[in-house]
């Protein structure tokens, strides 16, 4: 640490053979497969690369930091030797803030990157997601809390998917020593239906949908002991 800053990165990398895979064999025409452990010769490996930069101005602070990661194994399907790539790389940027009494907030973005190599087939999904986040304390009484995120999810071609999810509170405590509060939260107040993810797996590389909790409203009585 040196004039407020923090610094950080870590590698690492790994390299192996004789791991136990699996050999998969699928029947003509169908998913339908019978699959056997092996131990293969083939050699597999790994690398991971992250990284951040940290720095405060006053009261307020900065943020980037980066990740990488690749990975490649074997397999045998239908007896024909499988590589599998994959090759994940993430980026975030963030500026907050760090007030005792004024509001507070904090902004992010995030760009990600999933390639996937699995030999006859290759996909590259991209993510934008931009965050904030905003804290107030009002007459030292009340605090007012809120959150929005945005996520567009797109391969090489087109857009797959796009959501964004609103999230506000207010609480109410008579003083800080006080034992009740209480607080009233809305979530999803945009009402987002569903949100998509993408998935790695041994044989193939899919999308799925999630459904998310429908716009919802509740009362909360909190008493600290």
């Amino acid at each position: 640490m040196f004039n407020y800053t923090n610094v950080f990165a870590f590698l690492n990398y790994t390299k192996s053979i004789d791991n136990i895979r699996t050999r998969s064999v699928f029947q003509d025409g169908s998913v339908i497969r019978s699959s056997t452990p092996f131990n293969s010769g083939f050699e597999d490996e790994s690398f991971t690369a992250s990284g951040r930069f940290q720095r405060r101005f006053g009261k307020l602070q900065g943020s980037v930091r980066g990740s990488f990661a690749y990975t490649k194994f074997n397999q045998l399907i239908n007896d024909i030797v499988s590589v599998n790539e994959n090759y994940n790389q993430t980026y975030t940027a963030s500026i907050r803030s760090n007030f005792l009494e004024a509001p507070n907030f904090e902004v992010s973005y995030r760009y990600s990157i999933q390639d996937s190599d699995q030999g006859s087939t290759r996909t590259k999904f991209y993510t934008n997601a931009p965050t904030i986040e905003f804290d107030a304390l009002i007459f030292k009484k009340l605090t007012f809390r809120t959150d929005y995120t945005y996520s567009n999810l797109r391969n090489e071609d087109e857009t797959i998917n796009s959501f964004d999810l609103w999230n506000v509170s207010l609480a109410y405590r008579k003083t800080n020593d006080s034992k009740w509060e209480y607080e009233l939260k809305a979530t999803n107040l945009l009402d987002t239906a569903t949100r998509n993810q993408t998935n790695n797996g041994t044989f193939s590389v899919s999308t799925s949908e999630y459904f998310i909790q429908p716009r919802f409203l509740t009362l909360r009585v909190i008493y600290n002991l």
